[in-house]
């Protein structure tokens, strides 16, 4: 297999750490986990989707030998990569997109708010190690899930749920032929996997699955086999067997 990149683009709140077991795994490729505006790691603060998307275009035309990349994202990544492909076509060669929502989600405002609200709970540690027991982050992690979340600043946090909650697919995706996987666990909110269908039609090139007993941050719950669907995908081979073609 060639020395080719592979860049991650993490979730909301959480900075780009959690692709950790990715990086320490995926040895045969060059991997960089970017730090979206608005989280540790970028002096930049969070604007809009289209923003972060320039952001990661940015990255790979600096930093990627020939200036494209695989590019895979998960929940607000995903987001961020379907938006990357629309407008900067040329810096993605493969992708790998989770946990995407592309059909919004009712009461997108009120989500928001309930989770700028909620910020104070989160930062306080039973409740951090409670969220991050419910999303399969390693407890070696733990410490930098507390570090992001005692960065967040209320404002920005509800900006970035109601851009995901509310996110809507741009039409130019209908033209990119690009070769694109979307993902989404079989215990994910029936949104997100909807979401599958709508963003497979969408695109051309684009195929779906659903991974059994997965979970939105299926990347820390079974690290191995979100390794080996990415190895798969990007090397050309069938998509592992663990996970099952979309309906």
């Amino acid at each position: 297999m060639s020395q080719t990149t592979i860049v991650f683009v993490h979730g909301a709140g959480i900075s780009s750490w959690m692709w950790r077991q990715q990086v320490e795994g995926l040895t045969a490729f060059s991997t960089i986990a970017v730090s979206l505006p608005g989280h540790v790691g970028s002096d930049r603060p969070w604007t809009t989707v289209a923003e972060a998307a320039t952001v990661v275009a940015e990255v790979i035309r600096n930093q990627v030998p020939g200036g494209k990349a695989h590019v895979v994202g998960l929940s607000l990544g995903g987001v961020v990569g379907l938006e990357l492909l629309a407008q900067a076509p040329d810096t993605v060669d493969r992708m790998v997109l989770s946990g995407t929502l592309a059909v919004g989600l009712p009461g997108a405002r009120f989500l928001a708010g309930l989770a700028a609200i909620s910020l104070p709970l989160a930062t306080l540690g039973p409740m951090a190690r409670l969220s991050a027991r419910m999303m399969g982050i390693p407890p070696s992690d733990y410490a930098s899930l507390q570090a992001d979340i005692a960065r967040l600043d209320a404002g920005p946090l509800r900006q970035m749920v109601l851009d995901v909650a509310s996110y809507r697919p741009p039409p130019a995706l209908a033209e990119r032929s690009h070769r694109v996987l979307v993902v989404a666990g079989s215990k994910e909110h029936p949104r997100i996997r909807r979401s599958v269908g709508v963003l497979t039609g969408l695109m051309p090139g684009a195929s779906g699955a659903v991974i059994p007993g997965g979970i939105h941050t299926w990347n820390w719950q079974f690290p191995d086999q979100f390794n080996q669907l990415v190895t798969d995908w990007i090397d050309r081979a069938a998509i592992a067997n663990f996970a099952k073609k979309s309906t």
